[in-house]
């Protein structure tokens, strides 16, 4: 058969507010740094990958690090392609598949799992560890790699 492909794509009706014309894939560089100072020497197994459509933008990949400063304050994900959207509270989650080189204090017995998260108009992700009864901050060693990564967020583009 034909393929026909459409000038404009549109979702829910006709109407320009509904045009899918924002679509972007393309590469970043994913950095572990700390919230109050302290950015890790990237190794040369970063890897970062997104697809934006319309203000939702997919961020994938591996971060890596060897070496570098002392991390101080709540381990962020840095260089996020796009900001998040400056909505009060907004905030959205992901998480990751396996890492090394963290250690995730957390409080009560056991850890119920880890996530990334993000917080309002900001270019990078939290790194946590859910416990029984509150959430730790993750402790980064001189070197290390977070695999597997991935959150979908609003931007405000």
């Amino acid at each position: 058969g034909d393929l026909y492909l459409a000038e404009s794509v549109y979702i829910g009706g006709t109407a320009a507010a509904n045009e899918l014309d924002d679509y972007e894939e393309g590469a970043w560089t994913p950095v572990i740094e700390g919230a109050t100072s302290g950015t890790a020497t990237a190794d040369s197994g970063n890897i970062g990958r997104y697809t934006k459509v319309g203000n939702l933008c997919t961020v994938s990949g591996t971060v890596t690090w060897d070496g570098g400063t002392t991390i101080v304050g709540i381990p962020l994900i840095t260089g996020l392609p796009f900001s998040t959207r400056a909505q009060s509270g907004g905030r959205d989650a992901g998480g990751f598949g396996s890492a090394t080189g963290l250690t995730f204090p957390v409080s009560g017995s056991y850890s119920l799992g880890y996530a990334i998260t993000t917080d309002q108009s900001r270019s990078n992700m939290y790194l946590i560890s859910y416990g029984v009864s509150s959430y730790g901050n993750t402790v980064v060693a001189s070197s290390g790699a977070i695999y597997g990564f991935t959150m979908t967020y609003q931007t405000d583009t």
